[in-house]
């Protein structure tokens, strides 16, 4: 795709005049904020991705404890306490919950065939 052929055509040049119109240098400052905003997108990204990894290596843990213990994996009043904690994120951390869920019962499992 050429930007400068596609945004010549939807601009109009004054003749004989040097300077960039307004509308054409609208359009270039807006792409280049989207870039600058996508990157920070990317960069809060690879923050949650490593929050969640660190996340998910509690979970092993709390896996291990709660193996050594008997305890159940679900814990209905703690899974309450996060939902409520993370409002309006209440879905994104239902499935955080749950993979959390299943990280445990893998580490279990895997504790119960070495036993």
């Amino acid at each position: 795709m050429n930007l400068s052929k596609t945004l010549k055509s939807s601009v109009q040049f004054k003749a004989g005049d040097g300077d960039v119109p307004p509308i054409l240098v609208t359009k270039i400052d807006g792409m280049s904020e989207i870039e600058r905003l996508r990157a920070r997108i990317d960069e809060i990204d690879r923050e949650i991705l490593r929050l969640l990894d660190e996340r998910m290596e509690v979970a092993l843990r709390i896996g291990e404890v709660k193996a050594r213990l008997n305890v159940p994996i679900p814990d209905p009043a703690r899974e309450m306490e996060v939902l409520e904690r993370a409002g309006e994120f209440r879905p994104v951390f239902e499935a955080i919950l749950e993979v959390s869920r299943d990280v445990q019962r893998i580490r279990i499992l895997q504790q119960n065939k070495r036993d």
